[in-house]
């Protein structure tokens, strides 16, 4: 007789086996986000090969620290049952961070549990500078009224720039003038902020025209402010002796160099008329007109007319030049007829003298013969 024992045949569970070759590119400042099918377990052979069809088996992943790994714990986030993880990144973190990992198997068949664990692999994370921009806008305080060209500056996600805000013809700084950030992916903007100078001044010259001649007192202005406009006209004034002409420009819009207005002025011009009448007042000779500046001399002369002599004088024959026109009038009066006029006596002077001494030569003449 034979006799024939059977054993069951021993279920061992075999580890799994993890690989080195997890290694991801990461841009410093993100969040990076691995899928299960890219995740930690994406290369590792995990089949666990058991005879009993019945048995439960699951895995687990499990980080491990030690002196060779530089990850901080709490910047990963594994599932540890399917390997996919997000890691978020800091200031701190740039290069290659490493962590540990093996994969922890539980089988459980009858009502009895088997843990074996995996060789220990590495996760490599080569966190690399991440390029961003930022912007420095110059503006009025206020109305954001852009002043200058924006700023556009060039780095890196987490570097600590400083800008200094910069100098504005017209304008003064408002506090602060630097300013430090420290970068992100985007939205990175430093705003400076102005205001107008309000120390500024502007003169008003009042000149004659041609000469530029000063007619009056220079006028200044002060504590003016950077921008605003002033109309010329405003500013002209009366001048004795003179009449407004022209400005050098209708507007000044006041800067930070010299703000001048020039008025110009012509010299009033007087009239004075002298006019030559008889007791009726009708004229007897043509009238004679003269101008000036006002304000300075002038004077007439009385005429010598023929038939007449002059008997008053009506107006000033001097004084000065006025705004208004002057009128001198000189009255005359008609020489009485006596037979021989005033010309003719003029006349008849020399051809007596001239007869006259004929006749004393002949005389002469009688008297020696």
């Amino acid at each position: 007789t034979k006799l024939e024992i059977y054993f069951e045949k021993p279920t061992v569970p075999i580890p799994g086996i993890t690989n080195n070759d997890n290694y991801y590119d990461i841009k410093q400042g993100t969040t990076f986000n691995a899928l299960e099918t890219s995740g930690i377990l994406k290369n590792d052979k995990l089949d666990i090969k058991h005879l009993d069809k019945n048995a439960t088996v699951s895995n687990r992943i499990v980080l491990v620290t030690d002196d060779t790994t530089t990850g901080n714990i709490n910047d990963i986030n594994i599932n540890p049952s399917t390997g996919a993880f997000t890691y978020k990144t800091s200031s701190s973190s740039l290069g290659q961070i490493t962590y540990k990992y093996y994969v922890e198997t539980m089988v459980i068949l009858n009502g009895e549990s088997t843990i074996v664990k995996s060789n220990t692999s590495t996760i490599t994370l080569n966190v690399i500078k991440n390029p961003t921009t930022y912007v420095v806008n110059y503006l009025e305080k206020g109305t954001n009224k852009i002043l200058h060209e924006k700023k556009n500056g060039e780095s890196y996600v987490y570097d600590v720039i400083k800008e200094n805000a910069i100098e504005i013809n017209g304008y003064n700084k408002v506090d602060p003038e630097s300013e430090t950030i420290t970068l992100d992916i985007s939205n990175n903007i430093i705003n400076f902020y102005y205001t107008k100078r309000k120390n500024l001044s502007y003169k008003v010259n009042y000149l004659e025209k041609g000469t530029n001649k000063i007619l009056h007192e220079q006028k200044v202005y002060d504590n003016e402010t950077f921008g605003s406009v002033i109309t010329s006209k405003n500013e002209i004034i009366e001048i004795d002796g003179y009449n407004y002409d022209s400005v050098n420009r209708d507007e000044l819009t006041i800067t930070t160099g010299e703000n001048v207005i020039n008025i110009y002025y012509k010299a009033s011009i007087g009239i004075v008329k002298a006019i030559y009448v008889d007791t009726n007042g009708k004229e007897i000779s043509d009238p004679v007109i003269i101008e000036g500046k006002v304000s300075t001399e002038y004077k007439t002369n009385s005429k010598e007319i023929y038939k007449y002599r002059l008997l008053r004088v009506e107006g000033s024959e001097k004084g000065l030049y006025g705004e208004d026109e002057i009128i001198v009038t000189y009255v005359y009066e008609m020489i009485p007829m006596t037979g021989v006029s005033a010309s003719n006596i003029s006349i008849l002077i020399p051809i007596l003298s001239i007869l006259l001494f004929i006749f004393l030569i002949i005389l002469r003449n009688k008297i020696f013969n």
